[in-house]
């Protein structure tokens, strides 16, 4: 399938880049990664899962917007998402490209509904951005915001650190990628058996793992050794 660039936007202390007061909900001002981030890994799993390559352009210190456009040319991504939330007094969704008529048309045009009709927000379009991520990329690339962080009503920022709401969003891009390339989405099956316990024994060293065997003495073995040096050992 492809490969995806997927962009968790801003960084974790970037400047501005927060709710300008506390958010009742949380009792606390609200940074626009801690909704970027959550939601980015779950759009990185939900791609995955359809079988599309990942490719992480951002980081908690906030990368330099052309080493994340660098990443994903080098990568020779075939698509670039990045995930925003927005600012500015209003509510909704809206999802930026650098120029009508292309690839990145196409796609914004299947991810926007989606983004829309998941929480029933406020369809503010596909609009056109001089933003260097969209610029400098070498393929077709969106930019997400998927609400306010200033809300006038209170009610997006309240969604901020909601996990399901993180997972929705991902849920909805994904819907939109797959449309793009003319596949279908494939629901998350909730009847999938939980994976059954291998019954191995486990023998953690200085708290890390080192080893897991099948028979006991072979663990035995393994601790002994470890004991005359004189570490910490778990075995279980």
């Amino acid at each position: 399938m492809a490969i995806i660039a997927v962009d968790p936007g801003h960084g974790m202390n970037t400047p501005g880049k927060r709710t300008p007061k506390p958010v009742p909900k949380y009792g606390r001002v609200v940074k626009e990664y801690e909704f970027n981030k959550p939601a980015a890994l779950e759009l990185k799993k939900e791609l995955e899962r359809h079988g599309h390559k990942v490719v992480w352009t951002g980081g908690d210190n906030d990368p330099s917007l052309s080493s994340r456009c660098k990443k994903a040319n080098d990568a020779k991504a075939d698509l670039f998402i990045s995930i925003h939330y927005n600012a500015g007094g209003g509510h909704g969704v809206e999802t930026y490209i650098v120029a009508r008529g292309g690839n990145a048309e196409k796609l914004a045009k299947k991810v926007q509904p989606e983004l829309v009709k998941h929480r029933n927000q406020r369809d503010r379009g596909v609009k056109v951005a001089n933003f260097q991520v969209l610029r400098d990329t070498k393929m077709p690339a969106i930019l997400c915001e998927c609400g306010f962080m200033d809300d006038p009503r209170g009610i997006e920022q309240s969604w901020m650190l909601d996990k399901d709401f993180h997972k929705s969003v991902a849920v909805a891009i994904c819907k939109g990628v797959q449309a793009f390339y003319g596949k279908p989405y494939k629901a998350e099956s909730k009847s999938d058996p939980a994976p059954k316990p291998d019954n191995l024994i486990r023998v953690r060293v200085n708290g890390k793992q080192v080893g897991a065997f099948a028979e006991l003495k072979n663990a035995v073995g393994m601790v002994e050794k470890h004991l005359k040096a004189g570490m910490t050992i778990e075995m279980k």
